[in-house]
């Protein structure tokens, strides 16, 4: 239920007016599938894939601003370490902000761009401080068996081989917005009884009244 609304939150975002908060796509095990997920969604909106910078919050800083130079709508910090704990301030300020301001590396000008980007992570056993622990939604993958990678059965067999292809990705977009628009005609149903989620709420009760209408249940 997460990832779905992980997916539809990109066409959820407008018509709810609401911040988003940070999915954490986190597993137990290498090679769970954690990069994958978050292509199938972030290339559909265009993504950028960024390194953590660890514990350096004026690193942080210097790399988010940069990211809001490119056009996209996505921005994934891919693979952090085992283990680590997501406590960062900025990026804690960068979730409740609806705009970003920073200075321009190579230039001596600030600027300022709306955050209307989709902002994920992935790694091993990750775990959250701070204020991102009531600023985050987490994705749990739980391989039963000690291979990951050497599971076989999917619906989709070589799911990283399809997605890169346009077509397909035109084709799975086709059908969220198809979902996103039955449940606007039913009138943008809203999920009062979902956690509250501070400043995230509305995006919590936008999105659960979503998954509600389609019959999905589990979130959060």
């Amino acid at each position: 239920a997460n990832y779905v609304a992980l997916m539809v939150t990109p066409f959820l975002r407008r018509p709810l007016r609401a911040l988003a908060p940070l999915f954490i796509l986190s597993a137990s095990a290498p090679a769970s599938g954690k990069s994958l997920l978050s292509a199938l969604t972030g290339l559909l909106t265009g993504q950028q894939v960024v390194a953590w910078p660890g514990d350096s919050e004026e690193e942080l800083e210097k790399l988010i601003t940069a990211t809001f130079t490119v056009e996209s709508g996505a921005v994934v910090f891919d693979n952090l370490p085992e283990g680590e704990v997501i406590a960062s301030a900025k990026l804690a300020s960068l979730l409740t902000s609806p705009a970003w301001s920073g200075r321009i590396l190579g230039k001596s000008g600030m600027g300022s761009w709306p955050n209307d980007r989709l902002w994920m992570a992935t790694g091993n056993n990750l775990r959250v401080g701070g204020d991102i622990a009531s600023r985050s939604v987490s994705i749990r993958l739980r391989p039963m068996g000690p291979h990951p990678e050497q599971r076989t059965g999917f619906a989709i067999p070589d799911l990283q081989g399809w997605v890169k292809d346009p077509a397909n990705r035109a084709a799975l977009m086709h059908k969220l917005l198809v979902l996103v628009a039955d449940w606007a005609a039913a009138g943008r149903t809203r999920d009062t009884t979902v956690p509250q989620m501070r400043q995230f709420t509305p995006w919590a009760q936008g999105a659960g009244g979503f998954l509600a209408h389609h019959g999905i249940t589990g979130f959060l």
